[in-house]
C-alpha cells in the first residue's frame, strides 16, 4: 500500500464552506498509511452533522487522540458516542480534572470537559510518548523548554483561582516520515516550539515537513510571538497550516513572512494531503 497522510478539518472556529457547521474549538481526521484518527471532537454542535456532509464515517475509526481537556475539543465526544462504543480514545489521565478560566471581567468560566464522558468510552491514558497506530504517536506531557513560552494564562484548577492550571495533559500528534515529521498540534497550550522540539527529541528527526493546527497565539505577548517567529524561521519547515486558537493577526503574518505556498489557513471541510 502507497504510504499517504491526509487530514480533514471536520470543524473549526471558521467555515467558508456551503453546508457546513463552524464552531470555536477543533477536531481533524487523519488517513495514514490505511489508518483512521480522529484528533479532537469539538465542543460537540458540528462533528456529527459535518462528518456526515464530509462522508466520514466514525464508525471505522481505528483510534481517537485527544489532544487536551477543554471543552471545545472534547465535549464532542458525547454527541457521537454511539459511533464510538469501542474505539479507543487515547488521552492524558488528567483530562477530566476540573479546570477554570478567570477573564479580564472577572467572571470565571467552567471550561473544562464533561465527567460523565469518563464512563462512556474506552479510554487509554498515556503520559509518555505512544504508538496509537502504526507510525503515529501522541507526545505525553510536553515540557516547558525555552524562555520565551511559559505558562501564564488566567487558567486554575480551582474556582478561588489560587492552583494554575500548567497543562500537563496538553499532547501533540506525530508523524516519522520520509519526509520528515509531521505535526498535529491542538491548542499548544505549553508551546508550539516547545511541541516541535520535543517532538523532534522523541523521534531522533531533525527535518520537519508540516506543522498543523492551533498555535495559541491570539492573546500571547508581543514578546511571545516575536520569538516564536524566529524560532520557526530556525526551524526551516516546509508547511504551515495554522488555526482555530493560533489568532487571525499571527496566521497572516505567518503567512507575510512564509509565503501563501509554504503557510495557509486551515478552516472547517478544508483538506490536505502530503505524502
Amino acid at each position: 500500500m502507497k504510504k499517504h497522510f491526509r487530514l480533514t478539518v471536520i470543524s473549526e472556529n471558521s467555515v467558508f464552506k456551503k453546508g457546513l457547521m463552524a464552531e470555536h474549538g477543533v477536531s481533524f481526521f487523519i488517513e495514514y498509511n490505511g489508518k483512521k484518527i480522529l484528533f479532537d471532537a469539538g465542543q460537540g454542535f458540528a462533528i456529527a452533522h459535518n462528518t456526515e456532509k464530509l462522508g466520514i464515517n466514525l464508525k471505522k475509526l481505528d483510534a481517537v487522540a485527544i489532544s487536551h481537556g477543554h471543552y471545545d475539543h472534547v465535549n464532542g465526544l458525547g454527541e457521537v458516542s454511539d459511533l464510538l462504543a469501542s474505539t479507543p480514545i487515547h488521552a492524558h489521565p488528567k483530562i477530566f480534572q476540573k479546570r477554570y478560566s478567570l477573564h479580564t471581567d472577572g467572571t470565571l468560566h467552567n471550561i473544562g470537559i464533561d465527567p460523565n464522558l469518563k464512563n462512556k468510552f474506552n479510554f487509554k491514558y498515556n503520559e509518555s510518548a505512544t504508538e496509537i497506530v502504526p507510525g503515529c504517536f501522541l507526545t505525553g506531557n510536553i515540557p516547558f523548554q525555552n524562555h520565551f513560552e511559559i505558562c501564564n494564562e488566567n487558567f486554575y484548577i480551582d474556582k478561588q483561582c489560587k492552583q494554575q492550571d500548567l497543562m500537563p495533559d496538553d499532547q501533540a500528534l506525530y508523524f516519522k516520515t520520509a519526509k520528515g515529521l509531521i505535526i498535529v498540534l491542538g491548542c499548544s497550550h505549553t508551546g508550539v516550539i516547545n511541541a516541535i522540539n520535543y517532538v523532534k527529541k522523541l523521534s531522533n528527526c531533525t527535518k520537519v515537513l508540516a506543522v498543523i493546527g492551533g498555535m495559541h497565539l491570539k492573546k500571547a505577548s508581543e514578546f511571545q510571538q516575536k520569538n516564536t517567529l524566529e524560532s520557526l524561521k530556525e526551524l526551516n519547515i516546509k508547511y504551515l497550516y495554522a488555526n482555530h486558537c493560533t489568532g487571525e493577526n499571527f496566521i497572516n503574518l505567518l503567512i507575510d513572512t512564509f509565503s501563501s505556498a509554504r503557510c495557509q489557513r486551515l478552516s472547517t471541510g478544508d483538506q490536505i494531503s502530503l505524502i
